[in-house]
């Protein structure tokens, strides 16, 4: 308990040193730096996710961010981000459960965002972050759908859009991630590699549709001590894309993935593939978007090499209070089905149903305090179904 009201104290303490930004009115952007600190909490009932033996869990944090900004006039941003975090479980695993956790954690994050107009029609947008943290970064929409363990975690993601002629663009996308963790039995089946690719051909119509053609390639590999578990994903399509009105923007695409497992004592897969995606202002107080996905990704549970998912996910965004206090409800719901992959994967389903509210207050451009509630509840046949309660809350000061 004492390292916990240590760590409030200095929390208190940066606060309190941050807090000068509160009486700036004006805020200078021609610095070329900027900070933040975040307090919070996260708890769960289910520690876990086990569907027996729940073990509830409390974890305090403190994260303060350092930004270092560059500008080249309009052409070119760049910012640079150091952001060191503190963590204290209330409940952290005992060696006798596996896994151990330690009471106290120093975790942190660091990486760099760079946009910049190589041309008037040609714009680069790259970011890599490597951090060092217990959340597994596995998620859907959000959702941590892994035991957390301590690794490192390295993302990054690269966007190169041309317009060819007024009316014909070209965009290439590109996500690598890799994860290492640092206990060695959790390494062993765990570690993984993943790159994801696309390039879209999109040709704007006069009507104001725009219509397009994609073309894309994933390939998936984590460690086993078994098996090579791995696959690799290529994906043909078409689709088309139009803002409705001022309040509308609507985007659909379809097509055919084909799924080369890197076992090779596994047959291949295939199927079709869609997306589908709206966003809706009503007005300047309210938000919605819907999404939907059909296709092959990458697996959530050992020991796959991969899954065919179909979800939807939703979430609306109300100011109840213009410019300082906003409410989202937001749900979700997956049905990922694993086909078999020998005597240790025979396969079967994965569902997701998940729903939750997240309240944001916004004291003044330099304060705000938030707090979240998070309801999920798995169905599976390919590990073990639970459910779980989380809920967040932070105050941040920015400076």
């Amino acid at each position: 308990m004492k390292r916990v009201v240590t760590l409030l104290a200095v929390a208190a303490g940066i606060l309190l040193v941050a807090s000068w930004a509160r009486a700036q009115e004006e805020v200078d952007l021609a610095r070329p730096w900027g900070g933040s600190v975040t307090v919070g909490a996260h708890g769960t009932d289910n520690r876990d996710g086990v569907d027996q033996g729940k073990q509830s869990d409390l974890d305090l944090y403190i994260q303060p961010r350092a930004d270092l900004y560059w500008r080249d006039g309009e052409r070119t941003t760049l910012d640079f981000f150091l952001s060191p975090l503190a963590k204290w479980h209330s409940n952290p695993r005992k060696a006798s459960e596996g896994d151990p956790q330690h009471e106290t954690d120093l975790f942190g994050s660091a990486g760099f965002d760079l946009s910049h107009e190589l041309d008037p029609r040609l714009g680069l947008k790259i970011n890599d972050t490597l951090s060092y943290d217990d959340d597994p970064a596995v998620d859907v929409g959000g959702t941590g759908v892994r035991q957390n363990s301590s690794l490192f975690f390295n993302g990054a993601y690269a966007d190169v859009n041309a317009e060819v002629t007024p009316q014909v663009a070209l965009d290439f996308i590109g996500r690598d991630t890799i994860k290492r963790y640092t206990q060695t039995d959790v390494a062993d089946n765990n570690d993984e590699n993943a790159l994801d690719t696309e390039v879209d051909l999109g040709y704007l119509l006069g009507s104001g549709y725009k219509v397009f053609v994609l073309g894309g390639y994933t390939t998936f590999d984590t460690k086993s001590t078994t098996r090579d578990r791995g696959v690799n994903i290529y994906s043909g399509g078409a689709g088309v894309e139009k803002t409705l009105n001022p309040d509308v923007h609507a985007r659909l695409s379809g097509g055919y993935q084909y799924a080369e497992y890197k076992d090779t004592s596994l047959g291949d897969n295939n199927m079709v593939n869609g997306k589908g995606e709206i966003v809706f202002r009503p007005q300047a107080a309210t938000r919605f978007r819907v999404n939907a996905t059909y296709g092959f990704y990458m697996p959530y549970v050992q020991p796959y090499s991969v899954q065919k998912l179909a979800g939807v996910q939703a979430a609306i965004d109300h100011d109840l209070l213009p410019q300082r206090l906003t409410v989202t409800l937001r749900g979700q719901y997956t049905d990922s089905e694993y086909d078999s992959e020998g005597k240790d994967a025979p396969g079967g389903s994965d569902k997701l149903a998940s729903a939750g509210v997240d309240l944001t207050y916004r004291m003044n451009r330099n304060w705000s305090v938030s707090a979240g509630y998070t309801y999920e509840d798995w169905n599976s046949e390919v590990r073990q179904s639970f459910d779980q309660n989380y809920f967040d809350a932070a105050v941040k000061a920015s400076f």
